[in-house]
């Protein structure tokens, strides 16, 4: 909640990471918490696990030997 995809890009790049290839190969992507957690407006810890669950399975078919997630949940908090 405190930055956005955008920021976060831009510090990325600040540092000296081309985003750019990432983002088109979907090796970088942004989910917003409702995405992510509440797509149906509340928690649903089953539809958040199976997200999880798409990712990996598309990053292994994709020959990846890892996936790493990144969340931020001070949304949690309200």
């Amino acid at each position: 909640h405190d930055h956005t995809a955008e920021q976060i890009l831009a510090c990325l790049s600040a540092d000296g990471v081309e985003v750019k290839p990432y983002l088109q190969r979907r090796q970088l992507t942004f989910l917003s918490s409702v995405e992510s957690y509440a797509p149906a407006g509340v928690f649903d810890p089953e539809k958040t696990t199976a997200l999880l669950r798409s990712e990996t399975k598309r990053a292994a078919g994709q020959g990846y030997k890892a996936l790493r997630f990144t969340v931020e949940m001070s949304w949690a908090l309200t």
